[in-house]
């Protein structure tokens, strides 16, 4: 390889200057700082601007309940009350209609008076 007539070795033999290495950090963070104030700036205008067009809120920001059906809050809870209403309709004796005559009496109840009457069965045609 061939090497120019000034050329003495491989490396430089001066140093970078330094001047114009810390103008240009100097103006650079001059520059971000400018940046950050301005956006700054711009969005505490943008705010004030919403605020001020924004007199009735959203009506999307109301919460409002949705139509039935709705999802369960806490569904353990739900669980448990809804165990504890089919335990009493299934375990107690009550009236479901008086004039009628017509009661509700315990599932075992209603089994143990199954197996001694039987079954309702229709008559055979000949």
């Amino acid at each position: 390889m061939e090497h120019g007539k000034h050329s003495q070795g491989g490396y430089e033999r001066s140093d970078a200057l330094l001047k114009p290495i810390v103008v240009f950090t100097l103006v650079l963070a001059l520059l971000v700082a400018a940046s950050f104030g301005a956006m700054r700036w711009l969005f505490t205008v943008l705010e004030e601007r919403e605020r001020a067009a924004d007199t009735a809120p959203h009506p999307m920001a109301q919460p409002v309940e949705p139509p039935a059906p709705r999802l369960q809050r806490e569904t353990s809870a739900d669980l448990i009350a809804h165990q504890e209403r089919e335990l009493q309709l299934t375990t107690r004796y009550e009236w479901v209609d008086r004039s009628t005559g017509v009661v509700r009496i315990p599932v075992e109840r209603a089994i143990e008076l199954t197996l001694e009457r039987g079954l309702p069965t229709r008559e055979t045609r000949k």
